[in-house]
């Protein structure tokens, strides 16, 4: 994939990220999300069976754009160190 990143779920910067848990990369399911013929698809690489965090492979200007929501939603809800918040994904 062109700009190919990767980007880890649960995200990096909360404490149940798999760098956060002592998790290596091997330690994740590997996938890449593709938008195609009007519905989303993941493609899976490798077993993504008992895997406790996952990595994406997605474009660096989307993995960006996301660690800018990300920290603006920490400051816009004052989310502090040790505070506890639902993702939902629609």
């Amino acid at each position: 994939m062109a700009n190919d990143s990767c980007d880890e779920f649960s995200f990096a910067a909360t404490k149940q990220s798999g760098g956060q848990l002592g998790l290596t990369g091997a330690d994740c399911a590997e996938i890449r999300p593709a938008y195609e013929d009007g519905q989303w698809w993941v493609y899976e690489y490798g077993s993504v069976t008992g895997k406790r965090c996952t990595i994406g492979h997605v474009p660096l200007s989307e993995n960006q754009s996301v660690g800018g929501s990300l920290s603006a939603f920490y400051q816009n809800q004052r989310v502090l160190s040790d505070d506890k918040f639902w993702m939902s994904v629609g």
